[in-house]
């Protein structure tokens, strides 16, 4: 794996999954720029405010391959084994960036723990753990504001 930033303006995205974990990342596609569609059988309820106000795009049903296909990047997070599999054969042979929830090894990129101070952006990467990488952008990302950086 190599760290960079990827700039998603106007890049369509597809996330498959409804829940909290696609909220949050909905949430930074959105504030990134992304055309964004999410791809559920239930949506959280910040997922269906975004959908009435179209800022994004929901289909209420399961994935399907041909979902996939025009999207730059795709994410997935739904927990089941079998969409991973499928979403993961599908990424792959169209050469499509794929995330996918709970399996960083099988993932074409991951995504990093970031923090921000003023426009100082902070990016850590903890091999797929989460939890740690962002204990470790805080922690760097406090120092900065400590110094004035």
């Amino acid at each position: 794996m190599i760290p960079f930033m990827l700039d998603v303006t106007d890049k369509p995205v597809v996330i498959v999954g409804g829940g909290e974990v696609a909220t949050r990342r909905v949430h930074k596609l959105l504030d990134a720029g992304a055309q964004v569609t999410v791809i559920a059988p239930e949506l959280s309820a910040q997922l269906e405010a975004w959908e009435a106000a179209g800022e994004i795009t929901a289909h209420r049903r399961g994935v399907r391959k041909e979902d996939l296909v025009p999207a730059w990047l795709v994410m997935e997070h739904t927990g089941s084994a079998a969409v991973q599999k499928m979403v993961e054969a599908t990424c792959l042979q169209h050469r499509i960036w794929c995330l996918l929830g709970g399996n960083p090894a099988d993932s074409t990129f991951w995504n990093m723990a970031t923090a921000h101070h003023g426009d100082l952006t902070v990016a850590v990467s903890a091999h797929g753990n989460p939890r740690r990488a962002k204990q470790a952008a805080e922690t760097l990302i406090k120092h900065a504001r400590q110094q004035d950086l």
